[in-house]
């Protein structure tokens, strides 16, 4: 069975489904794992990411409930997803309060690609509070 297939028959959304309903379960656990396992395209994550706005939600509660590797595996899915969107670097510029720290993170960004945008959206989900939504990453400091 090829990636299409596994994607066509809604295997992702039952994975997403299993999550929602599990998240800090074994077998919340393991769908994480195996949806990420899949490699999803390009297309199939936009899918998932557009019906069901909270899907990024999910995986950064995911991150905070989880054990194991299921962290890893939500950050590893959130990165996949924002490589897909590309106005990662419009967003990085919006959100730093300086234009040289918009540049830096660009250039790494850039060069680093994948490794950078874990970091950045770590970093930018520790910066919230505990009662805060994770939404609020998106905005910068002035709009919250």
């Amino acid at each position: 069975m090829n990636k299409r297939s596994v994607e066509a028959v809604g295997a992702a959304d039952y994975l997403v489904y299993i999550v929602n309903m599990s998240l800090s379960s074994l077998e919340g656990d393991k769908a994480v794992s195996i949806l990420c396992h899949l490699r999803l395209s390009g297309t199939g994550l936009k899918a998932l990411f557009g019906k069901n706005g909270e899907f990024a939600e999910m995986l950064t509660c995911v991150q905070r409930a989880s054990s194991y590797k299921s962290p890893a595996f939500a950050v590893l899915l959130l990165k996949s997803m924002i490589e897909v969107a590309e106005p990662i670097q419009v967003w990085i510029a919006y959100k730093e309060s300086s234009w040289k720290r918009a540049f830096l993170w660009i250039v790494l960004l850039v060069s680093l690609r994948g490794v950078t945008i874990c970091v950045y959206i770590v970093r930018q989900l520790y910066g919230l509070l505990p009662q805060q939504p994770a939404s609020l990453i998106l905005f910068n400091n002035t709009n919250r």
